[in-house]
């Protein structure tokens, strides 16, 4: 893959014509230079009338799903916003379906190895548990799934609050 956030828009009717007619696209561009792209692609078409066009393919967008005709709105903020943070907004949008990128930023709580580690750092940061010998009787994994059943959700190694 590469590093590139980009969108492959293709005429559909020269698609529907029997030909592969498209441009690759920087998603990051905001939403009126994507939809001026996109007219530049159709105005080369070799067909007579070609004003549909649809989202065919993609890269950089990690697990994120883009719909055929996904608003280039969406598509734009959603590209600055993987381009900001990375694999771990991609996960959330594609699991919110929002676009809020400071709504990411509150809910997101870090990249951990496991949700144990999460939970383990959690409390030892609110000062709730100390290093003492107690720390031995705790089990870690047993809070992070009660954190999970609580309103945070572990995916891929980041962990978001839905809370």
């Amino acid at each position: 893959m590469t590093n590139a956030i980009r969108i492959y828009v293709a005429s559909l009717a020269d698609y529907n014509a029997g030909r592969l007619h498209g441009a690759w696209i920087d998603a990051t561009l905001d939403a009126d230079d994507i939809h001026t792209e996109v007219s530049k692609m159709l105005a080369a078409s070799k067909e007579p009338i070609a004003e549909e066009w649809a989202i065919h393919d993609y890269e950089g967008f990690y697990g994120l799903r883009l719909g055929e005709w996904e608003s280039f709105d969406k598509v734009s903020v959603w590209a600055a916003g993987i381009e900001k943070h990375g694999e771990a907004y991609a996960i959330w949008a594609n699991d919110t379906d929002d676009t809020d990128v400071q709504a990411f930023e509150d809910a997101y709580r870090g990249e951990h190895a496991t949700m144990a580690d999460f939970a383990e750092e959690y409390y030892q940061d609110l000062g709730e548990v100390d290093d003492s010998y107690l720390m031995g009787f705790i089990d870690w994994e047993r809070v992070g799934r009660d954190m999970e059943m609580s309103g945070y959700n572990f995916e891929n190694g980041h962990v978001f609050s839905n809370r």
